[in-house]
């Protein structure tokens, strides 16, 4: 994790970055929190240090398919916290590597709007880039 992530404020910005890069798959998201839970205790049932766990972000998101999400992120990654539906709740507590992994894991409809966003921006690419272009024949005169 880099050193701007380290805060909970970096992780806020960082979630923020995600949200916004992912708002085409997404209703609606309110902005990360910062959030510093010091009431944990500093290890697992194992002993392993769980300070890092301590410092997150918190965001709330509303699906495409209208159900809404709570995500924390911390040093371990995006974690789902709460779901406003019964068929999605066996992802709370679920901890994802990625935003992208999450909404891929959790939204069906994210998944169809991520593959239209990929593929318009490949259509774009190829207008943009002559070269990719097949050369329309050239007319007799």
């Amino acid at each position: 994790m880099s050193a701007s992530l380290a805060t909970a404020k970096g992780l806020a910005a960082e979630f923020s970055a995600e949200l916004k890069d992912h708002a085409y798959g997404l209703g609606s998201f309110t902005e990360p929190q910062p959030y510093n839970n010091d009431n944990d205790s500093d290890s697992d049932n194992e002993g392993h240090s769980t300070a890092s766990r301590r410092i997150q972000a918190r965001a709330s998101a509303v699906l495409l398919e209208g159900d809404q999400v709570t995500i924390a992120l911390d040093a371990s990654g995006y974690t789902v916290t709460s779901v406003s539906s019964e068929d999605r709740k066996r992802f709370v507590g679920t901890t994802f590597e990625s935003f992208t992994g999450l909404l891929l894991t959790i939204s069906p409809a994210f998944n169809d709007a991520m593959h239209r966003q990929l593929s318009e921006r490949l259509v774009q690419a190829m207008a943009a880039d002559k070269r990719l272009v097949p050369d329309s024949p050239a007319q007799e005169e």
